[in-house]
């Protein structure tokens, strides 16, 4: 079988694995801030997780999407979308 045969479910499985991440982070990030304390204490670092989790989630939307550049352009986080498209140039 040609490697390339292999690129749609492994890009899609690595896509699931990305979102479940994402709602891993966001869960251990809610968590946290049911806790004044750590909330209070943490603000800046618990904006980082959440972060963490969008820019995993947006990523896993570029693996899924049928044409990647497409998937790139479509990503909300400038930062990350910035990165990404440099990316692709360089792939070419």
């Amino acid at each position: 079988m040609n490697p390339a045969s292999h690129s749609r479910p492994l890009l899609s499985g690595m896509a699931a694995l990305l979102a479940e991440l994402a709602d891993d982070i966001e869960g251990l990030g809610s968590a946290l801030c049911c806790d004044p304390e750590v909330l209070k204490n943490h603000m800046v670092n618990l904006q980082g997780i959440d972060l963490v989790a969008q820019k995993a989630r947006q990523m896993s939307l570029v693996l899924e999407a049928d044409c990647v550049s497409q998937g790139v352009s479509e990503v909300r986080l400038e930062t990350l979308r910035s990165r990404l498209e440099a990316i692709t140039e360089q792939a070419g």
